[in-house]
């Protein structure tokens, strides 16, 4: 869909301001905001969400979302923490495997 004339001037504008507003911090595009200070390249979030959730899928692993207590989520973070891990996830699968273990040894 093209912008008229108008609408595409408002859109400059706003882009030049967001990019004075940031300047140093991240790189605007059209489509988002990107904080990558040593990337050059932006690609925009929607691309990159895709592409992973592509290369999970790919590797035979499914999304699961859930709500949990805030103490069990404090207690994954800090054993992530002492471990050294990037994320919750090999935490969370971890224990997970843990008890589908224990339940089927007993």
């Amino acid at each position: 869909m093209a912008l008229s004339g108008r609408q595409a001037r408002k859109a400059q504008t706003k882009t030049r301001a967001l990019n004075r507003l940031y300047a140093g911090y991240c790189r605007i595009s059209k489509i988002s905001v990107t904080t990558n200070l040593m990337s050059r390249h932006v690609t925009p979030v929607k691309e990159k969400v895709a592409a992973h959730r592509a290369r999970q899928l790919a590797a035979g692993r499914v999304a699961v979302n859930t709500y949990l207590p805030g103490d069990l989520v404090a207690r994954i973070d800090q054993i992530k923490e002492e471990r050294g891990a990037s994320s919750r996830a090999p935490i969370i699968e971890e224990a997970l495997r843990l008890l589908i273990e224990k339940h089927t040894r007993a």
